[in-house]
């Protein structure tokens, strides 16, 4: 393929990237403060109790960065375990899912309805097409990276993950028109389809506050 023909959906996609982080900043800074949302009751933050580990460590996910930020979650609980003799209960190791990692936190039906691969430029190997599955959850061979490091096999290990609300209303809302829903009805569908092991956060930016907060090193994942 010529570079020519490379170039245009490079562009596109990064075009859908800049208007989904312009979308959710303004959510973020605007909505509330034209008083469009009644006050609401304090978040749950009940996903900082699991928070127990010596060893503790966030990995801050903005893209769904080829799998690397569950490859990076899973190697810090292995290799603890495996090189210092470490129990798993010695170690908390979180992915906070924001911005345009979100919807790696949904199960397979919602990658189907609103195409989500297409949406993220994410292509199913299996197929070459754009992923109509969560490559990232209950992966076949060749999805990722490495083996063995799939959300499910890190939750199995006691990773756990946040998920921004903020993206999650905005990046629903733009991709409700895929599944013929408005984007109140996306919203709603997202939430009840979120994977095990996944916490609704106001903000995937409060989440790194509060982990460091409860004296997690932070690491970027891309």
């Amino acid at each position: 393929m010529s570079d020519s023909e490379t170039v245009a959906p490079r562009r596109d996609f990064m075009r859908t990237v800049g208007v989904g982080a312009a979308a959710i900043a303004a959510s973020a800074v605007g909505v509330r403060a034209a008083g469009a949302l009644p006050v609401e009751s304090p978040p749950d933050e009940a996903w900082l109790a699991r928070i127990t580990g010596k060893h503790r460590q966030f990995f801050d996910a903005v893209s769904a960065n080829d799998g690397w930020p569950i490859a990076f979650a899973t190697t810090f609980i292995r290799k603890n375990m495996e090189a210092y003799g470490l129990k798993q209960s010695e170690i908390t190791s979180i992915i906070g899912f924001r911005h345009m990692a979100v919807p790696l936190a949904l199960n397979d039906a919602m990658w189907s309805k609103y195409h989500l691969g297409k949406f993220l430029n994410i292509t199913d190997k299996s197929t070459g097409a754009p992923a109509l599955r969560n490559t990232f959850y209950n992966v076949k061979p060749g999805d990722l990276p490495m083996p063995g490091l799939s959300i499910d096999q890190l939750a199995a290990l006691g990773g756990f993950f946040t998920v921004c609300d903020a993206a999650l209303t905005v990046l629903s809302g733009m991709a409700a028109g895929a599944a013929g829903l408005p984007a109140a009805g996306a919203k709603a569908e997202w939430e009840s389809n979120l994977l095990p092991h996944f916490y609704v956060v106001p903000a995937g930016v409060l989440a790194v506050n509060r982990a460091q907060e409860y004296h997690c090193t932070y690491c970027f994942a891309g």
